[in-house]
């Protein structure tokens, strides 16, 4: 076992010091440090809001120099090379208010909605805008392309919207009603799904008229018994969870459920692994489920997280790499190829996490603080 380790630190992009190709000598007797501490000799000058998460041989470390020696099966002739991973933390604009959902659009756009009623845009960690939409909390969102998007709420019917110069404002659309209130939105195509708090599930067909929108169709489909916590499209078929534990796939056509399956928990949380066929879940009392999309067949689960899991991300351009969060703070990386090896705790926030997202560049969480965090991982 080595009681020394030659080190080099890999930095991100556009982040560099005169030290950053220095190798480092560290000793065993130094564990007690943390990567943080150490990596502030190597890169001087960021600020308070920032820190760092860092990875090895494709396992990402927990906050001390132990882990080097506990994680990784090194000798004392062998260059480790560290890959520095930046995480950045950008408070509130105006007055905080827990963020209860956020999106990344194609182009970067980060669209997120708070618990006060106000949603904003933000794009490379700076805010552009932030305003009310509701007096009711806004907790659902969804882009429906690079400048238009829906968001709705438990006591806030859908509402379209367009963003242009860094601001945004409402689509006239001629049949959103009342009777849609909101707990959970997915878009595809031209179809517009609508979670219900009643356990329903509005279909609504939208035509694109550039600056509006208009209903050509609607159905409605009933299946679940609570509200419906999240839904998501894979092609032609719609996945959907609920606090009644359930998982349903329905089709667009037919309108009619293809199975339901029951879990232990209420359902909060839901991500398509759309190469896999593997849709990804997950529950109040921390559980991970994995489920299939052709039919509702339970492939796996595993406890992931002391508390409720609040979000599931699945990582751009790979098939196999997804993200959890939880209401206990901490953020995990999973690889589907391994579950009971490949579990990596990234980060632990301090905070509660409400939101989680993985998009261009990057994975982005919303905290019960305001704050929009984010790992260049």
């Amino acid at each position: 076992m080595a009681s020394r380790l030659k080190v080099r630190f890999l930095l991100p992009n556009g982040l560099s010091s005169e030290n950053s190709g220095n190798v480092w000598m560290i000793s065993r007797d130094a564990t007690s440090y943390s990567l943080s501490q150490f990596i502030n000799r190597v890169i001087q000058g960021r600020d308070n809001e920032t820190g760092y998460t860092f990875r090895a041989k494709g396992k990402y470390l927990n906050s001390t120099l132990s882990d080097l020696f506990a994680v990784l099966d090194l000798s004392a002739e062998a260059l480790l090379e560290l890959e520095c991973c930046i995480h950045s933390r950008i408070p509130s604009l105006g007055d905080p208010s827990p963020i209860a959902a956020l999106k990344t659009n194609r182009e970067g756009q980060v669209l997120f909605a708070e618990y006060s009623g106000s949603i904003g845009l933000m794009k490379n960690d700076v805010h552009l805008s932030k305003s009310s939409a509701s007096r009711s909390p806004v907790t659902s969102i969804c882009w429906l392309d690079e400048n238009r998007f829906a968001v709705g709420g438990v006591g806030l019917p859908a509402l379209l919207c367009g963003a242009k110069d860094s601001e945004w404002y409402k689509l006239p659309c001629n049949a959103l009603s009342q009777s849609h209130l909101c707990s959970s939105l997915g878009f595809t195509g031209d179809t517009l799904a609508i979670g219900s708090p009643d356990g329903s599930i509005s279909l609504v067909v939208l035509k694109d008229h550039i600056d509006s929108f208009s209903v050509v169709g609607s159905s409605i489909l009933q299946g679940h018994s609570s509200t419906v916590s999240a839904v998501a499209w894979k092609d032609e078929r719609l996945l959907s969870v609920s606090y009644d534990r359930s998982y349903s796939i329905w089709t667009k056509d037919r309108e009619c459920s293809l199975g339901k399956l029951n879990a232990t928990s209420p359902l909060l949380s839901l991500a398509v692994g759309r190469e896999l066929g593997v849709a990804i879940a997950g529950d109040t009392a921390g559980t991970i489920h994995l489920f299939g999309t052709e039919t509702t067949e339970k492939l796996s689960s595993w406890k992931a997280h002391p508390f409720s899991v609040s979000g599931v991300a699945k990582a751009p351009g790979d098939s196999f790499t997804f993200a959890t969060s939880s209401h206990h703070g901490d953020i995990k990386i999973w690889d589907l190829r391994n579950l009971k090896t490949a579990t990596q705790s990234v980060l632990s926030t301090g905070s509660k996490v409400l939101a989680l997202d993985w998009g261009l560049g990057g994975l982005r969480y919303g905290d019960d603080l305001g704050v929009i965090g984010r790992l260049n991982v």
